[in-house]
């Protein structure tokens, strides 16, 4: 195993006792997969790249408490499902995503904050997003 392996596994290992989560091959691998891949994937993706190792039900109940223990937070960019990222910094105001119009990723823009929103008297805002469009960096 080399030393990237190693410093990941470590990784893994303190994210998943941090959050009080027992170490299973479904949590160890899909962690990684998603701490590898630089841009928002989505279920199917994960489930392509993981192959028959789990069954549905797994991945499915994994992502929900991984996102249940803020470990990721769920992108909504238009595609017409949900994507998957870590969350970088935990308990961290809401951030700004970025989808690249030419290859479809979806960026975690972390040090772009969405700015508060005034809203009119009785109005109770529970969540925000806020999504850029344009071309990453990969495609220009």
């Amino acid at each position: 195993m080399n030393a990237a392996a190693v410093n990941m596994d470590k990784d893994i290992d303190g994210i998943l006792k941090s959050h009080r989560l027992k170490r299973t091959s479904a949590r160890i691998e899909i962690l990684m997969l998603l701490l590898e891949s630089g841009y928002a994937i989505s279920y199917n993706d994960i489930s392509e790249r993981l192959g028959d190792k789990f069954d549905k039900s797994t991945v499915y109940r994994t992502l929900n408490s991984f996102e249940e223990k803020s470990i990721i937070h769920a992108v909504n960019d238009g595609s017409g499902g949900i994507k998957y990222a870590v969350t970088k910094i935990e308990g961290a105001a809401a951030h700004v995503h970025f989808k690249c119009d030419t290859c479809e990723q979806t960026y975690c823009l972390s040090n772009t904050k969405i700015p508060p929103v005034n809203t009119p008297a009785g109005f109770v805002v529970k969540a925000s997003s806020l999504l850029i469009n344009g071309t990453c960096k990969y495609c220009s």
